[in-house]
């Protein structure tokens, strides 16, 4: 199992490595290099959603491997890699969906913190120890909206991932 997990682990850098590859070979793309002057602007910043959107995948497709491996007591970690994989590459939408609305949320809760922020002036102590209370506010928000993006990863991956079983090891 242990060698299983060192797998596990080297996929995963691999596929880092990868999303980062690709977007260091946008920079090289024809589209970059035009007489267009924010040619290069748009085209990294359009390789960076796509990598984005692959790192989101990928993470639920992690998520998913995990909720496997956790509710089957199983130590086939690459078997409940693919079935979350399959599952994340079936229905991708629905995935990015639930990390589209945690984003959506922090969003929200990074515009009221910064709002916050700048109505607020730091001048004196109790200001100060406001603006401490209002971090670790939005510090607990971002932990909530973990658990809430984890929860909808645990209903999805019992709804639409198939078993781990049903892949060779």
């Amino acid at each position: 199992m242990k060698g299983t997990s060192a797998n596990f682990v080297l996929r995963s850098s691999r596929l880092s490595a990868l999303l980062v590859g690709g977007l260091a070979a946008a920079a090289r793309l024809p589209a970059a290099r035009s007489d267009w002057e924010p040619a290069r602007t748009v085209v990294w910043l359009l390789a960076l959603a796509a990598g984005g959107l692959v790192l989101a995948l990928g993470l639920t497709a992690l998520d998913v491997a995990r909720v496997q491996i956790a509710e089957t007591d199983a130590g086939r970690v690459r078997g409940a890699l693919r079935a979350g994989l399959a599952a994340v590459c079936r229905r991708p939408w629905v995935w990015l969906g639930a990390w589209l609305v945690n984003a959506a949320l922090l969003g929200v809760g990074a515009a009221a913190y910064v709002v916050c922020r700048s109505v607020v002036p730091a001048g004196t102590t109790p200001l100060i120890a406001l603006m401490v209370l209002a971090q670790q506010a939005f510090a607990l928000y971002r932990a909530w909206l973990r658990v809430a993006l984890w929860g909808s990863t645990l209903t999805l991956a019992r709804n639409l991932a198939p078993a781990a079983e049903a892949w060779p090891a």
